[in-house]
């Protein structure tokens, strides 16, 4: 297997990856919101760990930004981000390793594009 990777370390393919997804639970000051965005990571994270998807996780964790470089070294295929800018738009950050663009999805959506990512 050729190996990839870019400036900020490895990207694993998704055959190969230890997980194929990462959540990321960005904190909030505003008590409200840091309870939506506790509430939408936990759901997610339940939600795709009964559906066996390989998914490291930040349930009961909420990470500063200067996570999202920490996680993007393990070089876990996909990461969505889950914060307070992403809630306001009743959305999940979404974006996949090794790519420069991110997009938005509605929360509604999110598990099953997840899954279906993950199965493809």
């Amino acid at each position: 297997m050729e190996a990839k990777h870019d400036e900020r370390g490895i990207i694993w393919p998704k055959s190969v990856a230890p997980y194929h997804v990462v959540l990321v639970s960005l904190t909030s000051k505003k008590d409200e919101v840091r309870e939506r965005i506790e509430s939408t990571s936990d759901e997610l994270y339940e939600g795709l760990r009964k559906a066996a998807s390989k998914c490291s996780g930040t349930s009961g964790r909420r990470e500063p930004w200067r996570e999202i470089r920490r996680r993007d070294l393990l070089g876990i295929p996909l990461r969505i981000v889950i914060s307070e800018k992403n809630l306001a738009e009743d959305s999940v950050e979404w974006r996949l390793r090794g790519e420069e663009a991110s997009s938005l999805v509605k929360i509604d959506e999110a598990q099953g594009k997840i899954e279906d990512w993950v199965r493809g």
